[in-house]
């Protein structure tokens, strides 16, 4: 039965506006999830389902960010290409350098293809200027049976335009069109039988109008194919053999004499640079005959079978080319999972990234040997490597991401001698569980099936022009946790405290150390309330085998840091070494700007200051009390023996006891905020509320907490979320049964169910409500679904909670892909109109949307 008060219309007009502030999310881990568009200054990257925008700080004019996160696939995303605009010279009212012929300049227009795990190819087009750019689809192309895996796509001078598609169904795929304000068609399709090709790229054939496509894959050979013009299909020409892996990447540069090179990636730990250029292939040198009796040098053999040195010939439009192995490339000591030529504009370059942890720009010398003349990458931690690679603008920026889906960037400085590591972006690359606010509010705790408790805060930075204007941009400023086991449930002591619980049946306190709060204050320009408190550790460490972080002081870390000299001599050593047994910092620097990744992995830790026993199975949800000293807890139960909630002695560390009621596992608990009361939402359908007793009081059992009301059968799936207004008054509930459910409870009345909102289309998973600052009138209820969706509904004025209208339900853009676990509300300081709500979903994003309330 719904409240009849629930439809009446409200006699007030309502708008709301809605920012993105902050969005995070790691990029995916494959190798063709990212692109920089060097005209724009802006990377395509693939974030879960989402394609993130990403404007990164090369100019120094502002700090970098996303600045769109942009919904379309209905899948991961595997792969996200800018697509390139091809203009000739003489197009362009150039002259022809003598012996150049047709030379090909690349620009990239304002669209972006991506292809993911939905077989779906989507076609996007970037509207907006500056930090206000957002992509919006053009075009679904829905032709394959599997996962799409690579693209190349080309736009001419014409309006023609052609995108290449690998898919996991065995097949490359063909589409074009002729025209700008055309959809793209099925053009060819090329089927490979057997092998599944991975990587593919195109160019125009020196001297010619025709067209090279190169594609490869785990057969470990590269297949060139020709088109002789826009009506025809592409022509197989030839297979290049030689690589003893998968080839992992392609990519097209061309020359400054009007060849062109292809460059090739294996899991060979080699690359490979094919040269072609007009004419006719000559004899094979190789194929050299043998006297009878002449012994053969196996040395010799293979590596004649390792250089594959032999001219191949293709033909397009009568025209012939040879191709020709022009060097091998070996300097990495891993898989090489990404490679790009430099802009074409300048001497080529080549970029490789390799899962050995490093990126290595080569340069061709005088005497025509490429040789590696940079490079950067990372060193210790647990990461397994790069994936991709992209050049930035003027070849002077160079950015990788990572196998958990962090950016590094790198930028030369003015002098070009030396390349120097930037602020980038990163966020979880798993499921995100659960979220916090700091209890100032003035950070972000979140963790995640990645096994890690990351803390987000924003930076406050000014522009290039020293202007005193701040221009703050969320960064991740630690890492408290990196456990061993998924983290499942978060909950905030006190500015420098936090409990958290995973897939394991112990709970664990965190106490920041002393090098978080100065580090904090001096990005944020807040300074953090530490109670007073002495003796913090400087840093943590954490046993290589272990799963605590040790605290460690001053003096032990001035030994660490004794014994990390003698041992490494070298200049420019890493900032951490693993020596023994232990993993340890040998620096507190504050630093004018957020940690790199590998800082955050090492050097950001918080030592573990208890560890709670007692569960018996793994943990779901945790809370602290407002005066801080209880903690409740409980953990997964089949059975109402292990459905009980713990309480524990926050400053002993102690077990108070249990408080009993559920059947089956409590989901979610709640203190109210005055903490007479506990709040408890479970499997079992039902909720308990627990009042606050009297010290020694005999009815509780001792207990500070007693049952005093439950609710069976209060929803009929079960109860997922649970939260108290700020009141003390009224609690919400959301549940697999679709429905929100606001009752009320208090000593002189009983239990009754307020409001029931009208049933959704979608199961409710997450709920938190505040109240607008100076405006006791009005709730504000963010419900957040299984679906992804997140609505914004608000009270009415008279105060019992059974007048709600809906607000606005965010766009795609400002929500998620997958199930909402958490939400959570802050009221911004500068008006008591705007709030701030974060949220986190299976889709592995953290949020933050500001969002603007007006009530007339």
């Amino acid at each position: 039965v719904f409240s009849q008060s629930f439809i009446e219309t409200l006699l007030y007009a309502m708008s709301t506006s809605v920012l993105n502030e902050f969005v995070s999310c790691s990029c995916n881990p494959v190798t063709n999830a990212l692109d920089w568009n060097q005209d724009e200054d802006l990377i395509a990257y693939a974030a879960s389902s989402f394609l993130f925008l990403y404007r990164p700080n090369t100019t120094s004019r502002s700090p970098s960010r996303v600045v769109s996160s942009c919904f379309g696939h209905k899948k991961k995303i595997n792969c996200a290409r800018w697509m390139r605009c091809w203009k000739r010279k003489e197009e362009e009212g150039e002259e022809e350098s003598s012996g150049q012929g047709k030379a090909t300049t690349i620009a990239y227009s304002r669209e972006v293809v991506t292809g993911g795990c939905d077989k779906l190819i989507i076609v996007w087009k970037v509207e907006g200027e500056g930090n206000g750019v957002e992509a919006v689809p053009l075009q679904v192309i829905n032709n394959a049976s599997d996962s799409i895996t690579s693209l190349s796509c080309v736009t001419y001078s014409n309006g023609t335009a052609m995108i290449v598609a690998t898919s996991g169904d065995q097949n490359t795929y063909i589409y074009q069109k002729k025209n700008m304000d055309d959809e793209y068609s099925l053009f060819q399709t090329i089927s490979t039988p057997r092998h599944y090709m991975m990587t593919t790229s195109l160019l125009s054939l020196p001297h010619s109008t025709s067209v090279v496509l190169a594609c490869a894959g785990d057969d470990m050979k590269v297949h060139l194919y020709t088109q002789c013009s826009d009506d025809e299909q592409f022509q197989f020409q030839d297979s290049l053999q030689g690589h003893e892996d998968w080839v992992q990447s392609l990519d097209f540069g061309q020359d400054t004499n009007g060849s062109i090179l292809l460059a090739s990636a294996s899991q060979d730990c080699m690359m490979r640079l094919w040269r072609i250029e007009k004419g006719k292939a000559t004899e094979d040198p190789s194929h050299e005959k043998r006297d009878e009796g002449e012994e053969v040098d196996t040395d010799k053999e293979v590596l004649t079978k390792l250089l594959q040195t032999s001219e191949r010939s293709i033909a397009a439009n009568d025209e012939k080319f040879v191709v020709r192995l022009d060097a091998l490339l070996y300097g990495h000591e891993n898989k090489i999972f990404g490679v790009r030529w430099s802009s074409l504009s300048s001497p080529l370059q080549l970029l490789s990234a390799s899962f050995d942890k490093t990126m290595v720009i080569w340069k061709q010398e005088e005497n025509g040997v490429w040789a590696d003349s940079v490079r950067v990458g990372c060193v210790g931690g647990n990461s397994l490597g790069f994936f991709g690679c992209c050049f930035g603008p003027n070849d002077k920026h160079i950015i990788a991401h990572a196998h958990q889906g962090t950016l590094h960037e790198w930028s030369c400085d003015e002098v070009g001698e030396q390349w120097l590591p930037k602020v980038s972006v990163g966020g979880h690359f798993r499921s995100v569980y659960e979220l916090t606010w700091g209890i100032s509010r003035q950070y972000l705790l979140s963790v995640s099936e990645d096994q890690t408790t990351r803390l987000c805060a924003p930076w406050n930075t000014t522009d290039s022009k020293g202007d005193a204007e701040t221009l703050p941009t969320w960064h991740e400023m630690a890492r408290p946790q990196v456990h061993g086991y998924d983290m499942k449930c978060i909950a905030a002591i006190s500015d420098s405290k936090f409990v958290s619980g995973a897939d394991e049946k112990v709970l664990r306190t965190f106490e920041a150390p002393s090098s978080f709060f100065s580090s904090f204050e001096k990005l944020t320009g807040v300074s953090l309330n530490t109670n007073g408190e002495k003796g913090r550790a400087l840093v943590a460490s954490v046993p290589a085998l272990g799963l605590s972080n040790k605290a460690v002081f001053g003096g032990e870390l001035e030994k660490l840091q004794a014994q990390k000299e003698e041992e490494d001599k070298h200049n420019g050593v890493p900032s951490f070494r693993s020596t023994g047994d232990t993993v340890y910092p040998v620096a507190v620097d504050i630093s004018d700007h957020p940690p790199f990744e590998e800082h955050l992995a090492q050097n950001t830790l918080w030592p573990e200051t208890r560890k709670l026993y007692g569960h018996g199975y793994e943990l779901l949800c945790v809370a602290c009390n407002h005066a801080q000293t209880l903690i409740a807890s409980a953990c997964k139960a089949s059975k109402q023996e292990h459905a009980h909630i713990k309480l524990w002695d926050l400053a002993s560390g102690l077990e108070i006891g249990t408080l009993e009621g559920h059947s089956l596992s409590v989901v979610k608990l709640k203190f109210s905020p005055n903490d007479e009361w506990i709040v408890s939402v479970s499997r079992d359908r039902s909720f308990c509320i627990y009042h606050r007793e009297e010290q020694g009081n005999e009815e509780s059992g001792g207990l500070p907490y007693k049952l005093v009301a439950k609710k069976e059968k209060a929803h009929d799936r079960i109860i997922w979320d649970v939260c108290w207004t700020a009141d003390n008054c009224y609690f919400v509930t959301a549940s697999r049964d679709k429905r929100v459910k606001v009752w009320s409870f208090s000593f002189e009345n009983e239990l009754e169910s307020v409001c029931v909102l009208p049933k959704f289309k979608e199961s409710v998973t997450a709920v938190d409500v505040c109240t607008l600052a100076g405006d006791s009138s009005h709730h504000v209820l963010a419900v957040g679904f299984d679906n992804g969706e997140i609505r914004v509904f608000v009270s009415g004025e008279n105060k019992d909670g059974s007048v709600w209208k809906e607000l606005c339900l965010l766009h795609q853009n400002f929500s998620h892909a997958a199930t909402v676990r958490s939400v959570s509300w802050r009221m911004k300081e500068t008006t008591s109109r705007e709030l701030e709500l974060a949220s986190c979903g299976m889709d592995n994003l953290v949020r933050i949307n500001r969002i603007a309330i007006t009530l007339d």
